[in-house]
C-alpha cells in the first residue's frame, strides 16, 4: 500500500465504528490519521520508529494486516506504559 491510500483506508474504517466525526476526520493529514494508530492514548509515546512505519505501509497487503500490527504493538506496549493501571512491572 502506499501512505495516502492506507490514510484513506484508515479515515474510513474510523467514520464506520464511529469513533470520529466525518468532519474531523477530513481535517486530518495522512501522517497525522497514520500517527493515531501508532501512537500511545496514555502516554503518547510513538510505537514504531518512521523508519519501521515507512516499512510496513509499504509492505502492508491490506489496511487490517496494518491495523493488526498496530494492535499487537500497542498490546505489547500496555505492559509497561507508565500512565496504566495494568501495568505488570515491579
Amino acid at each position: 500500500m502506499n501512505k495516502a491510500e492506507l490514510a484513506t483506508d484508515l479515515r474510513n474504517r474510523q467514520f464506520r465504528t464511529g469513533t470520529t466525526m466525518r468532519q474531523v476526520l477530513d481535517t486530518l493529514t495522512d501522517q497525522r490519521i497514520l500517527d493515531d494508530f501508532i501512537t500511545c492514548c496514555l502516554c503518547g509515546q510513538k510505537l514504531i520508529k518512521p523508519t519501521t512505519l515507512r516499512n510496513h505501509v509499504q509492505t502492508s497487503q491490506t489496511t487490517r494486516e496494518f491495523v493488526k500490527y498496530c494492535k499487537d504493538r500497542g498490546d505489547r506496549h500496555m505492559m509497561t506504559c507508565p500512565n496504566t493501571n495494568t501495568n505488570t512491572r515491579t
